[in-house]
């Protein structure tokens, strides 16, 4: 792994330290303080703000002021402890008494620091509250209390995850198409097998057609007229011409379509690309499985529940370090719970069986593999055939050239070596039309 790399990862994976205080000075100073730390720091200024960073970033340790405008932070306290009770919080305040000391202690403050404070007293602290989350044990958790969920790797306890699950649950017993929603990797698939679980369709089976691959009219047309339910993955990529076959049959027949696509139909609409009255009749139940990121606490639920299945398959018993699941839980997820699988896999195959401690040096080349394989995923999924991906890079080339040559045709026919009435004949085919 190169210096630059390295570095990137070591950003990553620092412990991640949020602040919230309403002093722009005190706010710059800490930063900077925690910073040359090696901390990685989040600040937000507005109370009102706090809960929604809390719930997207899941910081290692807060630090918060006592006395803010718009809402006093021993009431924001028991605000966000109650809908995060394990997050770790550290209350600051310069005009402390032992009474306010005491009353942030009772509302859920792991400790307390008066300013102006002292460097190496606050560093003391946030890392006693570091080596404290680092002996909770994940497992306690009760991870899988709910065995449907899980059979299909649903697993989480975050209230955006159970909010998702609720939906899924009420309108898996509609008589309507479902449309899911959800970046790369966020389990899409597994939410409509899950809904077609719980609705049971008369113990029917699930079949399931990805839209990305070539396929005929006559092959749809036979499969949307089977009476099995139908899983549609990447409906976006659906082309026109059955996308009216697929309207035809939702409008005519009460065949259950659950439909997944990592776009936005409706901007697809607006471009001609995806047909108005199908968006419709697909967007009646729509469904959105949030980012990994947007869902940090139930990283560590998740890390277990692959842990648990993969140390079954390889007959280990292999353990997330804290440092390490602490990095897990801090890691930017592009590819979101596939990539989190495939690292755990990867993870668990690689370690020695007479280990059984997954640890953070251990783990970081694993992060950076994943990251990778993931991005080149995205890249090559767009494609459904090798033409296309060669029309692709001809045409982004061709623009590149164009661009850099300043759409000066002469210069780019001799810097490719290609003459100009086979350039011309190219640019044509690609629909490249040169600036005037």
């Amino acid at each position: 792994m190169d210096q630059s790399s390295k570095s990137l990862n070591n950003r990553h994976l620092a412990p991640l330290i949020l602040i919230i205080d309403d002093e722009d000075a005190i706010i710059k100073t800490l930063g900077n303080l925690l910073e040359d730390d090696g901390f990685r720091v989040v600040s937000v200024s507005d109370p009102r703000l706090a809960i929604k960073f809390v719930g997207e970033l899941i910081p290692d340790v807060v630090l918060m002021d006592v006395f803010m405008p718009g809402l006093n932070g021993i009431d924001l306290l028991t605000l966000l402890k109650k809908e995060f009770p394990s997050q770790s919080v550290i209350m600051i305040s310069g005009y402390s008494t032992i009474s306010i000391a005491l009353e942030a202690l009772k509302a859920g403050a792991a400790d307390f620091i008066e300013k102006p404070f002292n460097v190496d007293e606050l560093i003391k602290k946030i890392n006693k509250e570091l080596a404290r989350n680092n002996e909770i044990d994940v497992a306690a958790n009760n991870v899988f209390s709910n065995e449907k969920q899980a059979i299909f790797g649903l697993v989480g306890a975050s209230a955006l995850f159970c909010e998702l699950i609720q939906q899924a649950e009420l309108v898996a017993r509609l008589s309507l198409p479902i449309l899911i929603y959800g970046g790369t990797g966020s389990g899409k698939r597994q939410l409509a097998h899950f809904i077609h679980y719980v609705n049971l369709n008369g113990g029917k089976a699930l079949a399931e057609l990805d839209c990305r691959t070539e396929m005929s009219e006559a092959f749809f047309l036979a499969l949307l007229q089977h009476d099995e339910p139908l899983v549609l993955l990447h409906v976006d990529r659906l082309p026109l011409p059955l996308q009216q076959e697929l309207l035809v049959v939702l409008q005519k027949t009460k065949k259950r379509i659950i439909a997944t696509t990592t776009k936005l139909l409706f901007s697809m609409v607006g471009k001609g690309n995806f047909l108005s009255q199908l968006y419709k009749e697909l967007h009646a139940a729509p469904l959105e499985i949030p980012a990994l990121t947007k869902r940090r606490y139930d990283i560590p639920l998740l890390v277990e529940y692959f842990l648990q299945r993969e140390n079954k398959l390889y007959c280990k018993q292999a353990r997330m370090a804290t440092s390490a699941m602490r990095a897990l839980r801090n890691y930017p997820w592009v590819g979101n719970v596939a990539e989190l699988e495939l690292v755990i896999k990867q993870v668990v195959l690689a370690l020695p069986k007479e280990c059984t401690i997954i640890t953070l040096e251990f783990l970081r080349n694993f992060l950076q593999q994943a990251e990778t394989t993931v991005i080149e995923e995205q890249s090559f999924q767009q494609f459904v055939s090798f033409n296309e991906a060669v029309t692709s890079f001809e045409k982004n080339f061709l623009l590149y050239q164009l661009k850099k040559n300043r759409y000066d045709l002469e210069q780019v026919s001799s810097k490719m070596k290609l003459k100009i009435p086979r350039l011309q004949s190219k640019l044509a085919s690609l629909n490249i039309t040169l600036k005037k």
